[in-house]
């Protein structure tokens, strides 16, 4: 619904949309399954050995497809560097850490609804903070979002157990 054309009953991107929705289901899977296998004590450790090696897999693809030889140092300004440097830090690192260590203390059900509600919140920080426009699509959409949430959250769970290392 967000990544559609103007109306629902238009042509979306195939290949995006299939991309979306895989790259979805393989991290969420991975945050199931990651209560199940071994994992550095160190939340921070974690996240660093998860962000170094999308990196790494990222960077060697870029490499692949050739895409430095279009980039233009020139272009560049301080103001793209420093929310470089913010998302790196914040965006990736700090949080990625918080969610790796939720993962070790709530369940994961409910740790993975952050990837249903950041559209929403991107949404509106669009409108607020870029003058983007809201559609019905997108109104439809958040609706949907939330309403995903709700039961998602409300569902019974187990308790989650913590295993110290030994």
């Amino acid at each position: 619904m967000l990544i559609g054309p103007g109306n629902l009953g238009g042509q979306v991107d195939l290949l995006g949309a299939g991309l979306l929705l895989g790259s979805s289901f393989i991290w969420a899977f991975a945050s199931l399954l990651s209560g199940r296998l071994s994992r550095p004590a160190s939340a921070l450790q974690s996240a660093s050995l998860n962000l170094l090696c999308g990196g790494a897999l990222l960077m060697t693809g870029s490499l692949l497809i050739g895409e430095w030889s279009h980039i233009n140092l020139a272009a560049v300004s301080v103001k793209s560097l420093l929310a470089v440097a913010y998302l790196s830090t914040m965006g990736s690192a700090v949080a990625f850490a918080a969610y790796m260590w939720l993962l070790t203390v709530v369940p994961a059900n409910r740790v993975v609804t952050y990837a249903y509600v950041n559209p929403v919140i991107a949404v509106f920080l669009g409108w607020a903070l870029a003058g983007e426009t809201i559609t019905a699509n997108t109104i439809i959409a958040a609706a949907v979002i939330i309403t995903a949430v709700v039961l998602i959250t409300s569902a019974p769970t187990k308790p989650v157990t913590v295993s110290t290392p030994q």
